[in-house]
């Protein structure tokens, strides 16, 4: 699980089937300080996250193929949930 931000939507004009309905997005992966971290990557969106957001992203092994029912589907990163606060301990 790691913590991302959400910097918006990623289209395209033919993917694969397992995306039908769902929305792609791009996060950019936060370190424990809240600070960005080196590149960003791809996730299939499960809660609705729009731009901005701060999403917990997941990257179960064989989950998104189970979820889509797709065996062979090419999702490595699901958006699991919108992150309203975050708290630290000092």
């Amino acid at each position: 699980m790691l913590l991302a931000r959400v910097r918006g939507p990623v289209s395209s004009s033919v993917h694969h089937p397992a995306y039908a309905g769902r929305s792609l997005q791009c996060v950019v992966p936060l370190g424990a300080d809240g600070e960005r971290e080196h590149g960003g990557l791809l996730a299939v969106d499960m809660v609705g996250a729009g731009r901005g957001d701060l999403v917990l992203v997941g990257q179960p092994p064989g989950y998104a193929a189970k979820a889509f029912a797709f065996p062979d589907a090419p999702i490595r990163s699901l958006i699991l949930a919108i992150i309203d606060r975050v708290e630290r301990e000092a």
